[in-house]
Formats: structure tokens, sequence, C-alpha cells
């Protein structure tokens, strides 16, 4: 397992962890709800479709907002991965960063720091939610 926690004091002590879930830190919200990104999603910013394009593409898969109806929103990173899981994910954010670098780096309003990351933030937010659809559990 691998953890990471960004700006979040956990109290709680995870013990005996289920090496096939993945833990996320509870912020009571969704990615998507009634066919509507989150308003934390930023959509109007960050193109979301991109990210889910990307993600097909990668996973050869052909996923839609549908699938992120209703699955638990994961921002800050405060996640707790099976490593198998984990290195996927990495595996893609590799590729998707190769993809979105040269878009970042035209904009001259978002070179400012956490800007490419804000963007992955989300990106981390939709891999686990197309995660869980496929039957990953995951547990609070």
């Amino acid at each position: 397992m691998i953890g990471f926690s960004k700006n979040i004091k956990h109290n709680k002590i995870y013990n005996n962890l289920n090496k096939t879930s993945i833990y996320i830190f509870n912020n009571k919200y969704y990615i998507v709800k009634n066919s509507r990104w989150n308003s934390l999603m930023y959509s109007q910013k960050y193109n979301l479709i991109f990210l889910i394009k990307s993600y097909n593409k990668y996973f050869n898969k052909n996923y839609t907002l549908k699938e992120l109806e209703n699955q638990p929103l994961s921002l800050y990173q405060n996640n707790i991965y099976p490593v198998k899981i984990y290195e996927t994910l990495c595996e893609w954010l590799e590729k998707l960063v190769d993809e979105i670098y040269p878009i970042f780096s035209k904009l001259s309003s978002e070179k400012h720091f956490g800007c490419i990351g804000k963007y992955i933030e989300k990106a981390v937010s939709i891999f686990i939610g197309y995660k869980i659809y496929e039957g990953i559990t995951f547990l609070i």
C-alpha cells in the first residue's frame, strides 16, 4: 500500500489495510451529480473531457461522464492505494503530462505554481472514479 496526504491531518489509525481497496479521504462529494461536474472540479477552467479522452485512449475504454455519476470525489491527493493500482495510475499520469505540458507551457496565465498539478489532481479523481466503476472497492 502507498498513501499520500496533502494539507489534511489524519487522526485515524489504519491497521490491517484491505490490500485490494482504495482508501479515500471522506469529503462527502461526488465527481458528477445529476450529469453535472462538481464545482470543485472547475470544469469551466479545466478541460475535463480531455482527461476522459486521455483515460479512454490509454486504457482502451469508452467511458463518459455517466460512469462518474455518484462516484466519490477525491481531491487533494488524500488516498491510500494498493501498489499495483498506484503504479497503473502513475503510468497513465506519465503519458498525460506529456500530453498536457505543451498546452500549459503556452498559456501565460497558467504558469503559476501548481497549475499542472491542479489539472493532475482532477485526473486522479477521474481515475479513481473509473476504477470504482470497474469494481475496485473503496473505503473511507
